[in-house]
């Protein structure tokens, strides 16, 4: 399984998405209350769902970096915060030009991954 790998931060993280992304189809459900809610849940669906992969890509690229030199470890890192940059690029405009995709379902689905890391480091930080 792809999450079996994960580290404890990351795994707390992707929950921590997973109910955020609940709340903002709840959310989205009680203002909408018609069909038209569905795009917005799908966009929100994409920018989430690009959320856990990038935790994903960030613990697996903290995981690669340790045994490197450090000049190699470092274009490392860089390398893959640009890719992670180009594939939000990516989702949002998927989610201006795609009708499938509400803008701000997408927008609202990718600015989950802050209060999810900020919530996972404050219960972290408590538990130890």
């Amino acid at each position: 399984m792809m999450f079996s790998n994960l580290s404890d931060i990351a795994r707390k993280t992707t929950i921590a998405l997973a109910v955020l992304y609940a709340l903002v189809v709840t959310g989205s459900i009680v203002f909408y209350r018609s069909v038209e809610a569905v795009p917005f849940v799908l966009g929100a669906l994409l920018g989430s769902g690009l959320n856990v992969y990038k935790v994903i890509m960030i613990d697996d690229a903290t995981n690669r970096i340790v045994g490197m030199e450090p000049l190699q470890a470092s274009n490392y890192v860089r390398l893959q915060y640009l890719i992670r940059l180009g594939l939000s690029a990516l989702v949002l405009l998927a989610g201006a030009f795609l009708p499938l995709f509400s803008l701000w379902g997408v927008g609202a689905g990718l600015l989950t991954l802050q209060p999810a890391t900020y919530y996972v480091n404050i219960v972290h930080l408590k538990n130890k």
